[in-house]
């Protein structure tokens, strides 16, 4: 190899020394510079990304305080203790029926149906429902009349996030925030749940909301 490069012109020379030491560390220095670029831009856009999902985490954090203070009012007035306290004896008194949503029952609950409903389109809520401290019945619901009388014990409710919720303020005497997960009722739907007790002025869980 030496030899061929002894015997060649010098012209080719110059060339071949130009390219190795002028273009060839160039096209190197290129290509780890590229290297490096396409390094820092992702560092950047991943940077960017979490910046992205703590802004969102605590948007979403913050939206969930806001609703949990806002079921905790709900909760604590009286109209929401007067409700249940009613719509307890109601269920004591007529047990289960197949006609269970009498004339009676909407008298019941008629003067705060609008209050709740304005309470569901302010801040999103699905369905608002009642449940009793005692038994665990659907005292009431907002969306599907067909639940109430329905017990958290049932088969078809004890796996559910809404018996977790309604369980965890049996034992905290405190409200709970169940996390999304499928709820079977409600074909499968991923729902999460708010839960906040409605206590009596001898500091008693009535019912959870």
């Amino acid at each position: 190899m030496l030899h061929k490069l002894n015997n060649m012109a010098i012209r080719p020379k110059l060339v071949i020394a130009f390219i190795l030491t002028g273009i060839l560390p160039l096209v190197i220095t290129g290509y780890y510079g590229s290297i490096l670029a396409t390094d820092a831009m992702m560092e950047k856009s991943f940077s960017q990304m979490k910046a992205v999902q703590t802004i969102r985490t605590s948007q979403i954090e913050s939206i969930f305080k806001e609703r949990f203070m806002d079921l905790k009012r709900l909760a604590k007035s009286n109209q929401m203790l007067e409700l249940s306290q009613n719509l307890i004896r109601y269920h004591d008194r007529e047990g289960v029926s197949s006609d269970f949503i009498t004339r009676v029952y909407k008298a019941t609950i008629h003067e705060n149906l609008n209050h709740i409903q304005r309470f569901a389109d302010a801040f999103g809520c699905a369905d608002v429902m009642i449940i009793d401290r005692d038994y665990g019945r659907i005292l009431f619901s907002l969306a599907n009349q067909k639940i109430v009388g329905e017990r958290m014990n049932q088969s078809a409710w004890s796996g559910t996030n809404l018996a977790l919720a309604y369980k965890s303020v049996l034992t905290t005497d405190k409200g709970a925030v169940i996390d999304f997960a499928p709820f079977e009722p409600d074909n499968e739907r991923e729902t999460a749940f708010f839960s906040e007790p409605v206590i009596d002025s001898d500091g008693r869980i009535v019912s959870i909301i």
